[in-house]
Parts: structure tokens; C-alpha cells; sequence
């Protein structure tokens, strides 16, 4: 009966998890630089997220589904005029990706999460609560 409820557990977990974290990304766009960033939009996984107005020290973030590898494609516009594009980073399915792109006068970086299986490690610490594991 245990066994059973454990099993049945383990089944609502897993369709939990896929549904909600394996293939979603999430990209944090930051601006550091001095300048107002006018407008702006990113483009990862064949979509497009346009945004407006990002002052200085703000941000805005984005959420998407993995549907494919991709990386990103950025272009912004500064207060001063001055266009930034940018082609950062790798994105693939299977993985939870929480990335930032961080604006600077200069250009554009990209601080990249280490990819997290997350179904995993909630099955582990999900074995550790049960003391399976």
C-alpha cells in the first residue's frame, strides 16, 4: 500500500515538475549602464520580447518555453542614441535556464546559469524527506 501511495507520488512529482520547470527559461534583462535604455527586445527559441523604458540599476524579465536549442539576439536603443546588438549564449531543452543580460555602456554580457535538472533534484530531496535516500 505504501509502495503504491510512494509510486503515485512519484508520478504526480514528475508530471509537476516537466509541466513547470524542464524546458521553461527565464532572461532577466538589467540595465547597468548610465543611460536610459529607450526601447529594446530580445529574441530566444523563435519569439520575440519587445520592451519599453529601463532606467538605470532597473530590469525587466521575460519568461519562455525551450522549444528548440537557440541562443539569444539582443538589440537596444540607448537615451543618447547609440544601438547595441548582441548574439550571447546557448539554450537547450531539458534544462530550467535563468539567464541575465546585463547592459552596459559598452555593450552587452550575458550571465548564464549552470543548466539544473530540476525534476531531479526534486526526486532527491524529495527521498531525503521520505528517508529513501
Amino acid at each position: 500500500m505504501v509502495v503504491g501511495i510512494l509510486g503515485c507520488l512519484l508520478v504526480i512529482v514528475f508530471v509537476y515538475w516537466h509541466y513547470f520547470f524542464i524546458n521553461a527559461g527565464r532572461v532577466r534583462v538589467a540595465n547597468q549602464s548610465s543611460q536610459t535604455v529607450v526601447r529594446g527586445h530580445v529574441q530566444v527559441c523563435d519569439r520575440q520580447f519587445k520592451f519599453g523604458t529601463i532606467a538605470p540599476g532597473k530590469s525587466v524579465a521575460f519568461r519562455y518555453r525551450i522549444t528548440s536549442d537557440s541562443g539569444y539576439m539582443v538589440a537596444v536603443k540607448l537615451a543618447s542614441g547609440k544601438e547595441l546588438n548582441a548574439e550571447a549564449g546557448y539554450v537547450t531543452g531539458g534544462c530550467h535556464e535563468s539567464d541575465t543580460l546585463t547592459i552596459t555602456n559598452s555593450g552587452i554580457a550575458l550571465s548564464q546559469t549552470m543548466c539544473t535538472l530540476p525534476f531531479i533534484c526534486g526526486l532527491s530531496a524529495m527521498a531525503t524527506k521520505f528517508g529513501l535516500g
